[in-house]
């Protein structure tokens, strides 16, 4: 009896799995399959029903499946006649007999996909008769067009183009609209809804998701990447970038049955690989669109960064670097490998994100500016120490770079000093000659300290002098008197 309840439970829960399924599919039964979007049928108009209204639903990129059962429903019979053509055709016996034949050229690098359309009307018997009645009968318009280029959802207009794919990089299009519905009729209401409103304007603000997402929602608009990744042993999840100075940029590509061209490139940040700008190009216009992207970020909720490779040309392999974290060796250690492999013009980039995050202090009065310059290149100093980033590049790179990303920051570029030349303080003491070079080299920095150092004494002079504060400020002196 045990068994056969738990049989009962097990196709209970099977049939409600069963028809939660069945409502989906049948709130998008509302559209026909193979169909890009309902959307795109506001800006579509059917040539004829007897090719099944192909300019209705047919666009560049449909896959071979989906386009030959579309078809087969309505009555064809379909097959591939040439390496990449595929032929269906249907008798058609009223209102005069004559074969409809709908021909497909197809792009089989991968998935075979539809590039472009032809249709065309025969009379099963040539004759004066037949053909005088069928110029009658087009005329009239009850007849189908003797020969059709299919044109399809044509996108003619950058104002269109922006429409859909914003729509795709919101909403993920219909399909992303109708699984978040919940239920038939809703998606099947938003079928409807598109089918008759069309694509919606731009939004003021375009709220969009990782990278990742991005580049899902331009493939399932049908556009490919300018440039294909080739084998590499990079992770799955790099990116081929484009860099232009130091901007990132996602390059893809599609066209229209009807031959119009475009191009969408999204503009990745370094620091989460955040979708920053949306640039779209159709013929001679072009459009630019602020996206307000999501970064991405690690199980821990560090943020990623995105890293694009040493190499050459404008094409990158980009990969992906947590964030270092003073009390995660391992992301430590990752930086200390990587770093070196990333786009030199990038570096300083990198190095500035990352000493910002090492040496970001929490405490409110640190944030207010209350603590004096000489502390916080102490305590910085030290957490720079302790993440190990004077090993994260050779000392006289690591420091060009440092005086290049912070050449506004002196208390910075004096606590990474301090990092460099005082590895092993507790252990070895400072490098002097560290020191001298850098005082030398950066005369701010030498300055930063002085201008500290100064009413400091004055204020403790009175002091013993092996008080530990003395002591300090003392070491500091000598510190400065190297560089004279």
């Amino acid at each position: 009896m045990t068994e056969l309840r738990v049989l009962g439970m097990m196709l209970a829960a099977a049939f409600v799995a069963a028809a939660a399924i069945v409502l989906l599919q049948g709130g998008r039964a509302e559209v026909a399959t193979g169909t890009l979007d309902p959307a795109a049928e506001h800006h579509t108009t059917g040539q004829s029903a007897a090719y099944d209204g192909i300019d209705r639903w047919a666009f560049r990129g449909q896959s071979e499946v989906a386009f030959v059962a579309r078809l087969t429903k309505a009555g064809y019979s379909c097959a591939r006649v040439k390496a990449a053509e595929t032929e269906c055709t249907r008798a058609q016996r009223w209102p005069i007999e004559r074969i409809l034949k709908v021909n497909a050229t197809l792009d089989v690098s991968l998935e075979p996909r539809v590039i472009a359309l032809r249709a065309e009307s025969r009379l099963a018997h040539e004759n004066s008769w037949s053909r005088a009645a069928a110029a009658a009968l087009r005329r009239a318009g009850g007849l189908e067009p003797q020969a059709l280029a299919v044109r399809g959802f044509e996108i003619d207009s950058i104002e269109l183009l922006s429409r859909v794919v914003v729509d795709a990089l919101v909403h993920g299009g219909w399909a992303g609209l109708c699984d978040r519905a919940g239920s038939a009729n809703a998606c099947a209401e938003i079928a409807r809804e598109r089918r008759a409103s069309g694509y919606s304007p731009v939004p003021p603000v375009v709220q969009v998701g990782e990278a990742v997402q991005v580049v899902r929602a331009l493939e399932r608009l049908r556009l490919d990447p300018v440039a294909l990744r080739g084998p590499d042993e990079m992770p799955s999840d790099a990116l081929l970038v484009r860099l232009q100075g130091t901007e990132q940029w996602l390059d893809f590509e599609g066209a229209d049955l009807a031959g119009h061209r475009f191009t969408a490139s999204v503009q990745l940040e370094m620091e989460g690989g955040t979708p920053a700008k949306l640039v779209l190009q159709l013929d001679d216009h072009t459009q630019e669109i602020a996206l307000k992207g999501t970064a991405r970020t690690a199980n821990a909720g560090d943020v990623m960064f995105l890293l694009p490779q040493i190499g050459t040309g404008p094409r990158r392999i980009a990969t992906w670097l947590r964030a270092p974290n003073v009390h995660d060796e391992t992301t430590l250690a990752l930086v200390r490998a990587r770093l070196p492999e990333a786009d030199p013009a990038f570096q300083p980039l990198l190095l500035r994100r990352f000493l910002d995050k090492l040496a970001t202090q929490e405490r409110p009065e640190v944030a207010l500016g209350l603590y004096p310059a000489l502390l916080l290149v102490e305590q910085r100093g030290e957490a720079l120490r302790e993440a190990g980033a004077p090993r994260w590049l050779p000392r006289d790179e690591s420091g060009q770079l440092v005086l290049q990303g912070f050449a506004d920051d002196p208390v910075t570029r004096a606590a990474w000093v301090r990092a460099v030349c005082e590895p092993d303080f507790d252990t070895i003491g400072a490098d002097a000659a560290c020191w001298h070079r850098a005082l030398v080299s950066d005369p701010p920095v030498a300055q930063l300290l002085r201008n500290e150092l100064e009413p400091l004494q004055a204020q403790f002079s009175a002091m013993e002098g092996n008080h530990p504060l003395r002591m300090r400020l003392a070491r500091w002196q000598a510190l400065l008197d190297t560089a004279r």
